[in-house]
């Protein structure tokens, strides 16, 4: 009898402590996944996105690993050009430029394989035909 107490005994102690282990390595963070450290987020995205009053708006990011950004937008069919730089911050797998110096509402992308994503005001994917046009494209 004090043979199969023992066996049942330890059988308990095994159970709780590989419960105790799932439990830690479920609460743990081995390293999340997100776009700053699974992507080569850092370099140069071009893409001519959409403008109401002109034929499009040439937009360059560059992206820095201090996290710094240039944004140069050039209005087609206008002398206009707009420079910014200033830091970005990390919001999941979104960037959001500070350092619009018109006092608008900051700027915030989507950061995918290869590509920005601009994204609307309230940080959501700008739908409809027009969505291709809001997709920066890595050039170096």
């Amino acid at each position: 009898m004090t043979v199969k107490l023992m066996i049942i005994t330890c059988f308990i102690g095994v159970s709780f402590a590989s419960c105790n282990l799932a439990k830690t390595d479920k609460s743990t963070n081995l390293g999340e996944h997100t776009s700053q450290n699974s992507l080569d987020w850092k370099g140069t995205y071009y893409g001519v996105t959409p403008c109401a009053s002109c034929p499009g708006i040439e937009t360059e990011l560059t992206l820095m690993s201090d996290q710094d950004f240039i944004l140069t937008q050039s209005y087609i069919d206008s002398e206009e050009t707009d420079t910014v730089k200033g830091k970005f911050n990390w919001e999941g797998n979104k960037i959001k430029l500070e350092g619009n110096n018109k006092g608008d509402a900051s700027w915030i992308y989507k950061i995918e394989e290869g590509k920005v994503r601009q994204l609307d005001l309230q940080g959501n994917e700008v739908t409809g035909e027009l969505a291709q046009y809001y997709i920066l494209i890595k050039k170096r």
